[in-house]
């Protein structure tokens, strides 16, 4: 069976908690939902594709063990692709895990069916999105949501990573399995 699938790392402890309050105070002063309506945790992406080998990337990810030293990330702020329907994102540091576990993927490429072009190389970026697709430039509480989101802090700056987890996309997004890592 052919699944869309995506290898993320979720947030976690307050930076998860404090992530479904900005989901929720979007909701209530905006009616901007489409991310508080997901069934699975807020993460970022750091591959995504086609397969029919689940198993196999299941016991590739399984592998994936990391130095305790390794596995800050920080925020940086909040970011944007604009478009006819914006995207807004929490963005993150490039660290080098990132690119470590990216690498672990990328080498295993036979696995995958297609990779999608929004975790290529050169496109890739770490971020997690809060706003996407319901959101116009155009709509007059744009300004509005663009101050509200610039007030926003987070009660700190970074989080550690503690698990890598699979996100089936094929039809509703939901967390398939988490790896300790």
């Amino acid at each position: 069976m052919i699944r869309k699938i995506a290898i993320c790392i979720p947030l976690n402890k307050f930076f998860l908690k404090e992530t479904l309050k900005l989901y929720e105070n979007l909701d209530k002063k905006f009616d901007l939902s489409f991310m508080k309506k997901k069934v699975c945790r807020p993460h970022i992406t750091l591959f995504a594709g086609s397969t029919n080998k689940l198993k196999q990337i299941k016991k590739e990810l399984s592998k994936i063990k990391l130095v305790e030293t390794n596995r800050k990330i920080n925020y940086l702020g909040i970011g944007m692709f604009v478009s006819n329907k914006a995207t807004f994102y929490l963005r993150f540091s490039s660290e080098k895990i990132f690119f470590e576990i990216r690498k672990k993927l990328l080498a295993n490429l036979d696995n995958w069916l297609k990779v999608e072009n929004s975790v290529q190389n050169k496109m890739w970026i770490p971020k997690s999105s809060i706003i996407h697709n319901e959101l116009s430039i155009k709509d007059k509480s744009f300004i509005k949501v663009l101050k509200f989101l610039n007030t926003w802090k987070f009660s700190k700056k970074n989080f550690l990573i503690e698990e890598i987890t699979i996100v089936d996309f094929t039809e509703v997004e939901h967390e398939l399995e988490s790896f300790q890592i």
